[in-house]
């Protein structure tokens, strides 16, 4: 119970999440256009980081957007979401040096979406990712 209180308010603190729910195997968390769930880690070399990159105006998937983990702007791992907008990262946790790492989803035409802050600890992460279409970025052909 402790542990569970303890992992609560490091996210709350360090990431700036509101808790929705919470049940015995996973905490969620959500604020603007990224949600957040954790749930145990099957392997506790690497940190898992899963999930959805998505539209925020009409929920539609976003194929091939980039999703980048660092810490001090050094690389710890990058991927491509597949054709569902579906991502997997896979971080060596002996790369992160600190407490702490970030997240960017990048895609064109839309803004970047940074995590930052995110606690270096025994979970595997699920993010549901909305990112905001950039309106300056459209082009026209006559």
């Amino acid at each position: 119970m402790k542990t569970r209180i303890a992992i609560i308010l490091i996210l709350v603190l360090f990431i700036g999440k509101t808790v929705v729910s919470q049940n015995k195997d996973s905490i969620v968390f959500s604020k603007e256009n990224i949600a957040i769930k954790l749930h145990e880690q099957t392997d506790k070399k690497f940190i898992i980081i899963s999930g959805t990159m998505k539209d925020s105006a009409n929920s539609v998937s976003i194929p091939f957007g980039n999703i980048l983990a660092y810490e001090n702007e050094v690389n710890l791992g990058r991927t491509t979401s597949d054709y569902d907008g579906n991502f997997i990262i896979k971080i060596d946790t002996s790369l992160i040096k600190g407490e702490i790492f970030d997240l960017k989803a990048v895609f064109v035409g839309y803004y970047n979406l940074p995590i930052t802050g995110i606690p270096k600890m025994n979970k595997d992460y699920f993010l549901d990712l909305k990112l905001k279409a950039n309106k300056a970025m459209r082009v026209f052909i006559k």
